[in-house]
């Protein structure tokens, strides 16, 4: 109170000043909790990331488009899922059903990632998520592909 007094030439009561102590209290708060959601947000995308890394047997470059892409893509994701909206569109049922099977490979790693939702989250991606989660999975790791070949790895 005193440095308030000092700089703002005011003097507090003891109620202004436990008032404006529980603000800098519930800011700190806030910050925390801003922190602690984003850091568990990273961590299911490196989870998710090194399922693909290892299904595919492939590093991922960090700096590609693809890469930031697909990275917000599932922030996207993880925000729907906390906010409990869901998109499943019975239109897209045989696009995903040809999509899943064109790229087979994707698809069983997209059943690897939808195990780990279940298990951390309790949740499971919709055949219209996956079907989107296999379009980004399938770009991100075709031009991975293609930049190992050009370079002769």
């Amino acid at each position: 109170m005193d440095t308030i007094y000092y700089y703002e030439k005011v003097r507090l009561t003891e109620d202004e000043a436990s008032f404006i102590a529980l603000h800098f209290v519930n800011g700190q708060n806030l910050d925390s909790t801003l922190d602690m959601k984003a850091n568990s947000e990273n961590a299911v995308i490196l989870d998710i990331l090194n399922i693909i890394k290892f299904h595919f047997n492939i590093e991922i470059e960090e700096d590609s488009i693809n890469y930031s892409r697909f990275v917000t893509h599932v922030r996207y994701f993880l925000q729907r899922i906390h906010g409990q909206v869901r998109y499943d569109s019975e239109d897209d049922n045989q696009l995903f059903v040809q999509v899943k099977t064109k790229y087979a490979e994707t698809y069983q790693c997209i059943l690897k990632i939808d195990a780990y939702f279940m298990s951390k989250m309790n949740v499971s991606m919709t055949s219209e998520e996956q079907l989107y989660f296999i379009l980004h999975i399938n770009r991100l790791t075709m031009r991975e592909n293609q930049i190992r070949s050009d370079h002769g790895l």
